[in-house]
């Protein structure tokens, strides 16, 4: 009975040791609030990027088109509309002919395409890219991409570019086409 009543006194003990413990003035929070992502410093640029040369078969011949972008600081920088400056592209296309004579050569700004958006989005928003799509009989076509220059916004329209046998070329708005990106 004894060793009974020694270890209900010890239990009591700690019991009451507990209890005197101080207690945390603030409840516990396992949720961590995000981080603020930092303001951007300075004007940003996309990247300065070479698409790898591609050889086109096109109305019996074989052409090898190129394709470069790069951030052009003589062009208006762009505010994307959430505080975050940009500096707008230039995009050049280069078609060789079979014997590496030059077909076809221009450098594209997103004015190239000012017929196509509207106002708002002119001043919000960069050339983002030009790619191959396809050719047909009498053209090759290009698509390019005018929109967000911070890619995750989704808001882009797209222009087909289209290339005459004769070396013309024309841009009309067309409608959103599965293209690789940039």
């Amino acid at each position: 009975m004894r060793k009974s009543l020694h270890a209900i006194l010890l239990l009591m003990l700690l019991v009451s040791a507990g209890a005197c413990k101080k207690k945390s003035e603030a409840p516990i929070s396992i949720i961590v609030p995000k981080p603020a992502a930092p303001a951007p410093v300075g004007i940003q640029s996309i990247g300065d990027e070479a698409q790898p040369r591609q050889t086109i078969k096109w109305g019996g011949g074989t052409y090898t088109l190129g394709i470069k972008r790069w951030a052009d600081k003589e062009l208006p920088v762009v505010d994307d509309g959430d505080g975050g400056k940009y500096y707008d592209n230039r995009i050049s296309v280069d078609i060789l002919d079979g014997s590496g004579n030059t077909f076809f050569s221009r450098k594209y700004s997103k004015n190239d395409f000012a017929n196509y958006l509207e106002r708002d989005m002119l001043g919000r928003s960069v050339l983002y890219n030009i790619v191959f799509y396809e050719t047909s009989d009498q053209a090759l076509f290009l698509v390019a991409s005018v929109g967000s220059p911070d890619d995750t916004g989704g808001d882009f329209v797209q222009m087909e570019i289209r290339i005459a046998r004769d070396g013309s070329s024309s841009v009309r708005k067309t409608a959103i086409r599965e293209i690789e990106e940039f």
